[in-house]
């Protein structure tokens, strides 16, 4: 049963990203064939100057630019665009408003309920054995968490470089290999559509079972699968913004595309592809439906992740809040807190990147 809803869902996760995929293309297609009748339609024919004439009469005969009045300067707007612009200007401002308003209520609310449990006992201790006691701390929730979320980079990252290579790489291929990559980046597009609680029952039914128990790094391979399309479609987008007299220079000097890509493309597009690896990690740093089934959960460190199972601080917040006691709830929010602090820095850390980056 567990194995047919998982059916389900991945059949309804392709259906829509099928759809959604044929009605961009299609939108896309219709689109440039306009442009290209417009462009065709409104073309200016060009004035052929022969050879017996001089420049200065080719420039005399040339159409001149419109001129600009000094005194005069710029004609203003029409009181009536400038009405309508500034409409929109201030319906943009409040929409934002209101977008922001509910983000900077809920981080309030969160600071006021998490800071209240931060002290050095909730960062270097354990949970207490009894989860509805006061006291305690999070220290292998946070231990477990970076633990994971690290396997799942070093299994996600480089796959998912490699993947946007080939695809950016093949886009001037032959036919086969061309459409080959085209469905690879379909499969991909299906995959950032699936539910996060999806890749939880793929591992569950595949290594868990076979592994008969939960384990750390079946943990880390359910949130390497959340974070594989993401690299692959960030890497993918940045990697098509790398200056094309790059790669054409050093292929005209007689290097391999191996060694192109190994020794131009990729170091001029490594800022951009840390960005888009660091927004991934802070992705599945907050999932908790993949964990539940996969990594399970413990009061105890586990220093290894092939054996055990390892607790996060996604599930430590799931399980505080299911005992509902007055220790475990103030644990809840504090890990809620610790949790937030950290994709925030993932988060800025990107950014900083993204900025420090020629290309991204």
């Amino acid at each position: 049963a567990l194995a047919a809803l998982g059916v389900v869902l991945f059949v309804l996760a392709f259906i829509v990203n099928a759809a959604a995929r044929a009605i961009v293309s299609r939108t896309g297609s219709a689109s440039s064939r306009r442009f290209s009748v417009r462009r065709a339609i409104h073309r200016e024919p060009t004035t052929t100057v022969p050879t017996t004439a001089r420049p200065s009469d080719a420039l005399d005969s040339a159409p001149m630019a419109p001129q600009i009045d000094e005194d005069r300067g710029i004609e203003p707007l029409a009181s009536g665009r400038r009405l309508r612009s500034n409409i929109a200007e201030w319906v943009i401002y409040a929409f934002t408003t209101i977008a922001i308003i509910p983000l900077a209520l809920v981080l309030g609310y969160l600071l006021a309920k998490g800071v209240g449990a931060f002290s050095w006992d909730f960062f270097t201790k354990l949970p207490p054995a009894d989860q509805y006691a006061a006291g305690g701390g999070v220290a292998n929730g946070i231990l477990g968490t970076l633990t994971m979320v690290g396997l799942a980079t070093l299994i996600a990252a480089p796959l998912g470089i490699l993947v946007a290579l080939f695809i950016s790489e093949t886009a001037s291929a032959p036919n086969v290999v061309r459409r080959l990559a085209n469905g690879i980046g379909f499969f991909v597009d299906v995959l950032l559509g699936f539910p996060s609680i999806l890749a939880g029952m793929v591992v569950y039914l595949t290594v868990v079972i076979a592994t008969q128990g939960n384990t750390g790094l079946a943990g880390a391979l359910a949130l390497a699968l959340l974070m594989f399309p993401i690299v692959v479609r960030s890497s993918d987008e940045i990697l098509k913004l790398v200056p094309r007299g790059l790669t054409e220079a050093s292929l005209a000097l007689g290097a391999p595309r191996w060694r192109n890509a190994a020794t131009v493309v990729l170091p001029a597009a490594a800022p951009g592809l840390v960005t888009g690896v660091m927004l991934a990690l802070a992705r599945a740093a907050g999932e908790t439906a993949p964990l539940l089934f996969t990594a399970g959960f413990t009061q105890f460190f586990n220093s290894n992740p092939g054996s055990d199972p390892m607790a996060a601080l996604p599930t430590q917040i799931y399980f505080g809040l299911q005992a509902n006691s007055t220790g475990s709830i103030e644990r809840a929010w504090g890990a809620a807190l610790v949790l937030i602090g950290l994709i925030f820095l993932l988060s800025l850390a990107a950014r900083l990147i993204g900025r420090r980056s020629r290309i991204a």
